[in-house]
């Protein structure tokens, strides 16, 4: 009898084991939910940021937004016209094919970027104290350290300047990655179709 008891006793101990749930499953289950429920909490509450409230933060928030818009902008054109030419092997200025392509991709970035819009507006809010500092940073070479003139600047270089050194930048990397001229002399038509594409494709 103390024969079987002894046999039983681990049987029965590897029962209870093998029924019990793996913490670290259980753990990374519980963390996952958390995350998930942090993102929902995070993006109901950017989702009430608006272009009203971006303006009532200021002139840095504003700013900001500008870009913010301008790299989803820009990023949306540059990963277009590389789908285009790393696909078909031609630039969307080049032929009629290419750019019907283009402006079908370009519009399925475009409602990416408008599923997104409560990112971009958190973002821009959030980069908004950055924003200030470097108007500050501005405000040094401006006469009388005036804040209106840095502010001027600012846009002037970072949504303006900034803007077209990474438009251009980014073209000159995707011939550079393709080897197929993109005919930037007619860079107005290429602005002209993603502008057209935000109606949908034709």
């Amino acid at each position: 009898a103390a024969d079987v008891n002894a046999d039983a006793s681990p049987a029965g101990k590897g029962d209870g084991k093998h029924h019990q749930q793996p913490e670290p499953a259980m753990a990374a289950g519980a963390m996952a939910a958390g995350a998930t429920a942090r993102f929902k909490a995070w993006w109901a509450k950017a989702s009430k940021i608006d272009r009203s409230t971006v303006a009532a933060l200021g002139g840095a928030a504003l700013l900001s937004y500008g870009f913010v818009s301008n790299v989803f902008y820009i990023s949306s054109l540059l990963l277009a016209t590389y789908s285009t030419v790393n696909t078909l092997g031609v630039s969307p200025l080049a032929s009629k094919a290419a750019m019907q392509s283009f402006g079908a991709t370009y519009f399925g970035l475009w409602v990416i970027q408008n599923f997104l819009r409560p990112a971009r507006m958190a973002l821009s809010v959030a980069i908004s104290p950055q924003t200030d500092k470097l108007v500050e940073v501005f405000r040094r070479f401006v006469p009388g350290n005036k804040k209106p003139l840095a502010f001027g600047l600012t846009v002037v270089c970072v949504n303006i300047f900034g803007t077209f050194a990474y438009m251009f930048g980014g073209f000159f990397l995707i011939q550079a990655l393709t080897g197929v001229p993109l005919e930037l002399d007619s860079l107005k038509g290429l602005l002209t179709a993603a502008r057209a594409a935000r109606t949908g494709p034709a």
